[in-house]
C-alpha cells in the first residue's frame, strides 16, 4: 500500500518542486532539477497506482475520509507555495 503521506513528507523535507509516480519505479522527487529516487521506499507497483488514482479522485470528487484529505492538500499546498512558477 502506498503511503502518500510518507511520499509528501519526505518531498517537502528534501525541498522537491515534483514528485513523479510511475508504476514499477520507486517514487521520484525533482531536487534543484534532478530526478532521485526515495531510496527508502519500495517501488510502486500497478496495484498502487491504482491506489493513488484513487486517492487523488476521492480528493476532488468526494467528501469521503475528509480529515486524511485534508493533510494531503495541506502537504500538497506546500509544495506548491513553494514553486509558485509552476502553478501559472
Amino acid at each position: 500500500m502506498v503511503d502518500m503521506n510518507k511520499i509528501l513528507d519526505e518531498a517537502i523535507a528534501r525541498d522537491a518542486s515534483d514528485v513523479h509516480l510511475v508504476s514499477n519505479n520507486k517514487p521520484i522527487l525533482r531536487i534543484m532539477r534532478r530526478l532521485e529516487e526515495i531510496e527508502e521506499m519500495d517501488v510502486l507497483t500497478e496495484e498502487d497506482m491504482t491506489e493513488v488514482a484513487k486517492i487523488i479522485a476521492s480528493a476532488v470528487f468526494s467528501s469521503d475520509n475528509e480529515e486524511e484529505l485534508k493533510k494531503l492538500r495541506e502537504k500538497s499546498l506546500k509544495l506548491c507555495k513553494k514553486y509558485p512558477l509552476y502553478n501559472k
